[in-house]
């Protein structure tokens, strides 16, 4: 060590050569597509399975996120979000209480599944999963900055280019 404190270059060298780099999941994911239990605005239980004939974009909000209101003024008026007319747009909310009024939503499956936040392992809104019919695993992931950025991650998949816009140090569970 200096008299500063710091390493020397040999000692920084050394410290250097047994260094082994974080792995990044970004090329694509491996969080495993699984069905959606939940609560929709009208206070009935509701369950989707994993999608086997047509794509689904899963969008998770919070009712006073600033960020999720683009997303809640564009489901107003279809089609959106990169998606095709037979696709399904889902949004999921933690606590539904704070999106039942709300006219934008109408005709917009809302569901309130815990399970689902925890199941993609999402750590806070905006944020979106885009499930690929068939497909085991996400097709694209991210968080939900804008519109156009969850369009092109949805057009991007569909034409066969998988990916992620969040870096993952662990792959998660789910096939590889």
């Amino acid at each position: 060590m200096t008299d500063e404190g710091r390493l020397t270059q040999d000692q920084a060298r050394a410290a250097l050569q047994g260094v082994e780099s974080v792995p990044q999941h970004r090329s694509g994911t491996t969080i495993a597509v699984r069905p959606i239990e939940g609560v929709d605005r009208s206070g009935n239980r509701i369950s989707l399975g994993i999608p086997q004939d047509h794509d689904r974009l899963l969008v998770f909000i919070k009712g006073d996120c600033d960020g999720c209101q683009e997303f809640v003024e564009a489901a107003s008026s279809p089609p959106s979000f990169g998606l095709d007319v037979a696709d399904e747009l889902v949004f999921l909310v933690r606590r539904i209480d704070d999106h039942v009024g709300d006219a934008r939503l109408d005709g917009v499956m809302v569901i309130e599944s815990e399970a689902a936040w925890s199941d993609y392992r999402i750590a806070g809104p905006p944020f979106f999963s885009f499930l690929v019919a068939g497909r085991q695993a996400v097709a694209s992931e991210g968080v939900a900055w804008a519109l156009s950025e969850v369009e092109r991650a949805v057009r991007a998949a569909k034409s066969g280019t998988m990916g992620s816009d969040v870096i993952r140090l662990d792959p998660g569970e789910g096939p590889a």
